[in-house]
């Protein structure tokens, strides 16, 4: 915080007051009737500007940590005779000279319900609420596991950001008082008969024991339901809090990483939760409403140009939900139209494969489930091309 942020941080709400109507309300008749929100409104101005300067700073990490990664491996290569020199993760971009000015004819409000007018007419707006087959299906694990179970929502879901094609993302967890395959023998095994013999509500069925991370698919109650499968080593009984507070599922998180055999596969997709919870606290409740209109507009696009899906390397709702945190943390004050322009404009000119990121990653004690531009490279036997890495311990 410079000197002149220090005297504001000082001053009380009465003072900015009359600071501001001096300094931006020229009717000098005015002056005495300016409204009383103008303190408000330029301490929202001000911290989104605050944020905005924060993600230019992660940015420039994200470019030093590329260079030295990149030079480390051209020395090993041409014993250091050529090196790369990047400064900026942008070709041109300078968010700070690229805001938004909102003029008296802005046809933005007009732009946006001709977007929500076409997703309505490609039926991909939700028109029924999750909310309650998910409640009636946790009451069913709950019930079936003797309390012993729990449900943890993951995904769009629990971003506000599922669409009517989305699946419904969750995590099943359970304390392991047996061994890791008995466990899972039973949600497979008793559990799934359970579902698919005993509720006529369930309409579809199928697990997926051997998948990369297991899961049952189920459509329930007129909703698509991928239920992972996480049991935790070493406690007894899981947090009764509901929701579960994240300093509860991190402590599960370390449980299984504190394993002498730890399952990576569980640890990232109770990883998953925090990271979403990590993104609704980077943009704040205000911010958070736009960004979901935001995300849905670019699900829609994907997915009718068909760069939508996992299986083919393609965007996914957790690459587009981070570029549009992006986005929306750069230009914090913008509308969703203007915010889909700086999208295409940002990434069209981002210095790829440097990493986008939205926070600064610091030693902790989950380091080695982390991604890594080294094992990356290692995993899928070529160079970066466009990473996206998730916020949180675990990234």
């Amino acid at each position: 915080m410079g000197k002149s942020g220090q005297i504001w941080a000082k001053w009380d709400d009465e003072r900015r007051n009359n600071a501001l109507i001096l300094l931006f309300e020229k009717d000098t008749q005015k002056r005495t009737t300016s409204s009383s929100n103008m303190v408000t409104q330029f301490g929202t101005h001000l911290e989104g500007w605050r944020k905005m300067r924060e993600q230019l700073r992660i940015d420039q990490i994200s470019v030093n940590e590329h260079v030295n990664y990149a030079n480390s491996k051209m020395s090993c290569s041409n014993g250091g005779t050529e090196q790369i020199k990047m400064t900026n993760s942008h070709s041109f971009i300078l968010p700070q000279l690229n805001q938004q000015i909102f003029f008296n004819d802005n046809n933005d409000e007009k732009h946006l319900k001709e977007l929500e007018r076409i997703l309505i007419e490609e039926h991909f707006v939700l028109t029924m609420d999750p909310i309650k087959a998910l409640n009636e299906l946790k009451a069913i694990v709950s019930n079936w596991s003797r309390g012993e179970a729990k449900l943890l929502e993951i995904g769009s879901l629990m971003l506000g950001t599922n669409t009517a094609t989305s699946d419904v993302d969750i995590i099943y967890i359970v304390p392991q008082k047996t061994t890791k395959s008995e466990a899972m023998d039973k949600f497979f095994g008793t559990f799934q008969c359970d579902l698919s013999a005993k509720n006529e509500k369930v309409e579809f069925l199928q697990k997926l024991s051997k998948a990369y991370i297991p899961l049952i698919k189920i459509h329930f109650l007129g909703f698509d339901f991928d239920i992972l499968f996480v049991s935790v080593p070493t406690i007894n009984a899981l947090p009764a809090e509901e929701p579960m507070a994240q300093n509860e599922v991190m402590e599960l998180i370390r449980k299984l990483a504190n394993q002498k055999e730890p399952d990576e596969k569980m640890i990232k997709s109770l990883a998953g939760h925090i990271t979403n919870d990590h993104i609704k606290r980077l943009l704040g409740k205000k911010m958070l409403k736009k960004f979901r209109k935001f995300v849905v507009i670019l699900k829609f696009w994907t997915k009718s140009n068909f760069i939508y899906g996992t299986p083919f390397g393609f965007f996914n709702g957790i690459s587009l939900s981070v570029m549009a945190a992006k986005v929306s943390l750069l230009y914090p004050n913008c509308s969703v139209p203007f915010l889909l322009n700086r999208f295409f404009l940002t990434f069209a000119t981002w210095n790829w494969p440097i990493p986008l990121r939205l926070v600064e990653y610091l030693p902790n004690e989950f380091q080695k489930f982390s991604w890594t531009p080294k094992d990356e490279e290692k995993k899928r036997n070529s160079t970066l091309l466009m990473p996206i890495i998730t916020p949180g311990k675990l990234r």
